[in-house]
């Protein structure tokens, strides 16, 4: 409902390293006037057959790299940011409003099953609104995802499977919920999943000491799974190489989480 044109959509739980409007100049945005970011790429699962059944043929090109297509993973977009040109995309843009309006949720008693019972919320419904539109001008950011925090030298134990034991890794692993995401340098941009070590506690603040990027797409068969996903939305990936925030990102961080802190002082004291 903004009344400029161009937006950037930034969710609660997401924070940037740089300015947003940078966003504006990339060549993905400037050539096509919306653009995407893509989510981790975890857990291999197939939607062919759902995606032809409510998309226009024939599918586009778009959809055909699209990891849910692919098979590759069950999770396409990530919904944290979005760029957008409102004028040059006004149908796809109603259309993701109904999405994830009257159509989200299922009805048991009338026997209808909801645009969520589909999806893992409300993330695919960008990309899928602008297909369902005829609407093609829209592109994915190439840079890869990953995860930012302190290095761990175990996987987690299972809280659902009491036998499960905490497993040894072998190169440097993150188990935290933020998602970090690069510029086309490779350089981090902005993150989302707040500033917890967890989703269970919001007010136990990460250590974000380094990050580390997952592997590049390989092409369009599903991959071995680089992500593990634990409760409290505590996800692991486990890389090659870790990495150092510059001076400049660390500083961005420490003032984001004294701001946290301070805040947060304030609401338990009134």
């Amino acid at each position: 409902m903004s009344s400029f044109r161009e937006v950037i959509f930034i969710d609660a739980d997401s924070f940037f390293f740089v300015n947003p409007a940078v966003l504006f100049d990339d060549e993905g945005y400037r050539a096509k006037g919306a653009l995407f970011f893509k989510d981790r790429n975890v857990s291999p699962e197939n939607k062919r057959a759902w995606i032809k059944s409510i998309l226009p043929t024939p599918i586009s090109a778009n959809v055909k790299h699209n990891r849910m297509w692919t098979g590759e993973s069950g999770h396409q977009q990530e919904s944290g940011v979005i760029i957008v040109d409102k004028h040059r995309h006004f149908v796809p843009l109603l259309l993701t409003t109904r999405l994830n309006g009257p159509d989200r949720d299922s009805d048991e008693a009338k026997g209808k099953k909801g645009v969520y019972d589909m999806m893992y919320g409300d993330k695919e419904t960008f990309w899928l609104s602008f297909e369902m539109a005829g609407d093609l001008d829209y592109v994915f950011h190439p840079g890869v995802a990953g995860t930012m925090g302190k290095l761990t030298s175990t996987h987690p134990a299972d809280p659902d499977k009491p036998e499960d034991a905490p497993v040894a890794v072998e190169g440097p692993m993150i188990c935290s919920p933020q998602l970090i995401h690069f510029d086309r340098t490779g350089k981090p941009i902005w993150f989302n999943g707040w500033i917890s070590k967890t989703k269970d506690d919001l007010h136990e603040w990460q250590d974000f000491d380094v990050y580390l990027e997952e592997k590049p797409e390989e092409g369009r068969k599903p991959k071995t799974d680089a992500w593990q996903i634990h409760a409290a939305n505590v996800v692991c990936l486990e890389a090659a190489e870790a990495k150092e925030f510059t001076a400049r990102d660390k500083s961005t961080l420490d003032a984001i989480l004294k701001l946290a802190k301070e805040n947060g002082d304030r609401l338990k004291h009134g």
